[in-house]
């Protein structure tokens, strides 16, 4: 999200499934810091392994599953990467946490402001990009501050280390983003807008400047979602969560009307998280997802019921280096092209994948800009689902590593990000016998399952979210009353408090849209692959390239699949869909 590090978080277990699995529903996954020592010797067996597990055929070295839904080849897609992006071999505990030179920043701020009354228009593109460079280190030192503290839980000094780089980061972007808006009203403003390109050039066009209010309203919400953590970390009771979030709602609101907005959905739809399209256009496409989509998710469901998506629930008893060398074995079952990103997390140890009750309860990928890469975090429940995750987050460390990070415009266009994960676990759906091989077909039913689901509940969250923010006077029975709706519409049988597990709700309001819109063009790949496996593939892998501030519709325009929000696209999709799953 602008402004804030971007964080491609796995949904949580137990905001997933409704009452047909509520008996195997989970906690969100928790994860400590991975030791290091054994990444050395990974990766020594990695690339003989992922070669002789790949099978030709569809289900890569299982029996059972595999082409189950289609009699395509699925075996491993050759892709040359077209970019050419530099990488640092820089491990891990290695990488600096005060990187940011200030001195030097304040020196190129300066020389920027000066350059745009000067007559060369060069001057203030050189003076941006030392601006931009500078700047990315400060966004890495604020992106492994928040890491030190996923892996320290709720550590009180490691919270306080992220807090003070959060601070830091959200002033000086703000000090940058004034110089920016200037700079486009400049005599060289064209030039200026021609180099920072105009993906970033509508972030700033739609940017709002804090005054002293706004800003003070922004650490009200901030403390709120920090009392969020604490709650969650006390096991505190649904009533209280419920009042915080009518709390926070309000609070957001008023931020938003502070800087000019009706209120905080407007806010996001002009400023947040790099979308091209409406809340307009969302609305008239949940309907549709409601009515048609709903009904082939429930029959896939009824399906799957009495087969082995139990299994995905089982303990987990495989260590750390063993699902590794599985995740990088599987997904270059997808494309060897996939192995060199892998490679690069490994030798780096850009990663922690580690189970620990006292650790923070979510899983994401960030971007360090100033080293092209990101670093993954995984808090597993130790069940065989993990291995999803794993392969979900690769699929956003994937991306980062493709594309050259701007730091001044993060790889936070959501709804595209989530097609990186989300695609990727569908694509490797013919090789989970490799990654799991005991769990092969409970692992293709859970991820399948799981994508359904995801459609399902990015557009109810959304509809809710959006009624809850829309809705004068709100109490805790209000919000209550929207949510009942919303789970009748979409025929989701869940507990009345179970949208209390969706932590997106109060830390990132209205990124859980990105799961559903993300979801949709995955599945459209993977109903492509059931016939036409090499074409999915490529289609990915060039998607996986393309630059951060690439929107979701021209995304879809590139790869060539339809633009869901569309009238009708839903409801296609869905035909074609049910066609594919056989229900």
């Amino acid at each position: 999200m602008k402004m804030v590090m971007f964080e491609a978080s796995s949904r949580g277990v137990s905001a997933m499934y409704s009452a047909i699995l509520e008996d195997k529903a989970a906690t969100l996954f928790r994860a400590v810091r991975t030791r290091s020592w054994f990444a050395a010797v990974l990766i020594l067996v990695l690339c003989a392994l992922a070669l002789s597990a790949c099978g030709s055929g569809g289900n890569g070295g299982g029996e059972a599953g595999g082409n189950a839904m289609g009699e395509g080849s699925s075996a491993p897609v050759e892709f040359e990467y077209g970019n050419e992006v530099e990488h640092w071999n820089v491990a891990l505990p290695d990488r600096s946490r005060d990187s940011f030179d200030e001195v030097a920043y304040n020196a190129a701020l300066q020389e920027f402001r000066a350059a745009m009354n000067g007559d060369d228009a060069s001057a203030l593109l050189n003076a941006y990009e030392k601006l931009e460079r500078l700047f990315a280190d400060l966004s890495s030192d604020r992106a492994l501050a928040n890491f030190d503290q996923a892996c320290a839980g709720f550590d009180e000094a490691a919270a306080s280390a992220y807090a003070a780089k959060q601070a830091a980061y959200d002033s000086h972007y703000q000090e940058c983003a004034h110089a920016f808006m200037d700079a486009l009203e400049s005599k060289h403003g064209e030039a200026f807008r021609a180099h920072i390109g105009e993906g970033f050039s509508s972030v700033l066009d739609n940017s709002s400047t804090m005054s002293s209010e706004s800003a003070a309203l922004r650490a009200k919400r901030d403390n709120l979602v920090s009392q969020y953590g604490a709650l969650v970390a006390q096991d505190a009771s649904d009533v209280e969560l419920k009042r915080l979030y009518v709390e926070l709602v309000n609070a957001n609101n008023a931020w938003a009307r502070s800087l000019g907005y009706e209120n905080y959905v407007e806010y996001v739809f002009a400023t947040e998280y790099g979308r091209d399209h409406t809340m307009a256009e969302i609305e008239a496409a949940q309907d549709e997802v409601a009515r048609e989509f709903v009904p082939v998710y429930q029959s896939y469901a009824a399906d799957v019921m009495g087969d082995d998506i139990d299994g995905a629930f089982d303990a987990l008893d495989e260590s750390e280096e063993t699902l590794m060398t599985n995740a990088r074995a599987c997904v270059v079952c997808v494309s060897p092209a996939l192995g060199e990103s892998f490679d690069h997390l490994v030798d780096n140890g850009l990663y922690d994948i580690s189970a620990s009750e006292a650790k923070v309860r979510n899983s994401y990928t960030a971007e360090m800009a100033a080293y092209n890469d990101g670093c993954v975090f995984v808090n597993p429940n130790t069940e065989v689902a993990d291995c999803a995750a794993i392969v979900h987050e690769f699929g956003h460390f994937n991306h980062m590593y493709r594309v050259r990070a701007n730091s001044f415009m993060p790889n936070t266009v959501v709804d595209v990000q989530e097609i990186m994960s989300q695609g990727l676990e569908l694509l490797c759906y013919d090789h989970y016998d490799v990654l799991c091989p005991e769990y092969g077909d409970a692992l293709r039913e859970y991820v399948l399952f799981d994508k359904l689901v995801a459609v399902r509940e990015g557009f109810a969250i959304n509809e809710a979210e959006t009624r809850v923010y829309c809705e004068p006077d709100l109490t805790v029975d209000k919000v209550d009353a929207i949510w009942t709706e919303v789970y009748e519409k979409y025929s989701w049988p869940a507990d009345e408090n179970e949208w209390l597990s969706t932590s997106h709700l109060f830390t990132s309001p209205f990124y859980y849209a990105a799961y559903g819109t993300s979801a949709l063009a995955a599945l459209d790949l993977f109903e492509e692959s059931r016939s036409d496996y090499a074409a999915a593939v490529g289609t990915y892998l060039r998607l996986s390239e393309l630059a951060p501030e690439t929107t979701y519709c021209q995304a879809l325009r590139e790869a060539g699949l339809p633009n869901y929000l569309e009238k009708g696209q839903v409801t296609a999709f869905s035909i074609r869909l049910a066609n594919a799953l056989g229900v």
